[in-house]
């Protein structure tokens, strides 16, 4: 699924065109629930709320809207729906006690969701490269949804004319990024402000370099070092290879890329966005 989010995002001259759309139609056929609901009207650019991992089985733009009402107060808000019962079933698990499992625990739990054989295997190496334990857990399918849904939220926001300011949070981020990375080689410039809380994406700086030329003004990184499931679930679902942004820094001196240490306000991965307007920078 990820390999298909990086056939759009060679091109932008995809994104809005007729091959775009035919991927896009693909895409959100293998979207659960995929919505775009418009919260409340407004003047401005157009604020897209994207959720993560939920904690209840209905996703609810609730959590979202109370701290945009001070963020915000004028613009337009939309709320994008995808995959709840995937997120909620993984948030859930993160909540009740992924958080606090230790790290071969986690990784014999997903082995054996995957493969009753691999769950067996004596090693904890064993049981860390059997891919299906690596390929087929929950975060990982999470991981590439989350993907597909950005490259088919940038088809959408390509065949408009507005000026949109993306917020994301948790895996909400990822699918950010995955935007961003689809709209980047576009000439309109569409998305004017981005902010991430608690991302689930890697902080490679080359990366978000790259993705930063999609934004005309700033991308707005808060991160803790309390969000204990980006140091436990994020580590283990990328098999250690990546540093999640939620907890990293994107070490780097692009002019439009900001980092925020928000420690002192949140300190547990679902405190952003009850606390978003207490440290944002709009």
């Amino acid at each position: 699924m990820a390999g298909g989010a990086a056939i759009i995002t060679a091109t932008g001259a995809m994104l809005g065109g007729t091959l775009g759309g035919v991927v896009s139609y693909n895409y959100f056929g293998s979207i659960d629930g995929f919505d775009i609901e418009l919260v409340k009207r407004g003047t401005g650019p157009k604020v897209i709320f994207i959720d993560g991992f939920l904690t209840q089985k209905n996703s609810n733009p609730l959590d979202w809207t109370r701290s945009l009402g001070t963020i915000y107060p004028n613009n337009p808000w939309y709320y994008v729906k995808w995959e709840s019962k995937r997120l909620y079933d993984l948030g859930s698990h993160l909540v009740g006690h992924g958080a606090n499992a230790s790290a071969m625990g986690l990784l014999k739990t997903w082995a054996a969701q995957a493969s009753k054989v691999a769950a067996k295997k004596a090693g904890p190496t064993a049981i860390a490269l059997t891919l299906t334990g690596l390929v087929n857990n929950p975060w990982s399918v999470a991981s590439a949804k989350a993907a597909q849904t950005g490259v088919l939220l940038a088809d959408i926001i390509a065949r408009t004319n507005g000026e949109y300011i993306l917020c994301g949070h948790s895996l909400g981020a990822r699918v950010i990024y995955y935007a961003l990375e689809s709209l980047r080689t576009k000439n309109v410039g569409f998305i004017d402000i981005v902010h991430l809380l608690g991302g689930a994406v890697g902080n490679n700086p080359k990366d978000w370099e790259q993705t930063a030329k999609a934004v005309k003004k700033k991308i707005h990184n808060y991160h803790s070092n309390e969000d204990r499931v980006l140091a436990s679930m994020y580590k283990l679902g990328t098999f250690f290879s990546s540093d999640p942004i939620g907890r990293n820094p994107i070490i780097t001196d692009h002019p439009l890329i900001q980092n925020y240490d928000v420690t002192t306000w949140v300190h547990g991965h679902s405190e952003y966005k009850d606390n978003f307007h207490k440290f944002a920078h709009p």
